[in-house]
């Protein structure tokens, strides 16, 4: 049985107000039913979490913008072979002047 390599690709930066106002990753070849995306602020706090690729984070938290600063993302999925891949990285949230 081919098993074809996820395809992520993930922005590293996204403006409230801008030409790319959500922040989401577009993924290929992973188990969409076996995923989970959650972003953190800088102080380890929550600030989004989704269970869809179709969820994406707009830039508030609890119905607040957030401030301009660097999140902390982790991406959990199962690949095609059924094996579970952690990607983590960061984003840059910024507002439109």
């Amino acid at each position: 049985c081919a098993v074809e390599d996820p395809l992520i690709f993930i922005p590293n930066a996204f403006m409230l107000g801008g030409a790319n106002p959500e922040f989401k990753p577009v993924a290929s070849y992973i188990d969409f039913t076996e995923y989970e995306f959650n972003i953190y602020n800088r102080w380890s706090k929550l600030v989004f979490s989704g269970s869809s690729i179709d969820q994406t984070w707009d830039g508030t938290f609890n119905g607040d913008r957030c401030r301009e600063d660097v999140y902390v993302y982790i991406l959990t999925y199962k690949n095609g072979a059924g094996v579970t891949k952690v990607q983590k990285g960061h984003v840059t949230l910024l507002h439109a002047q």
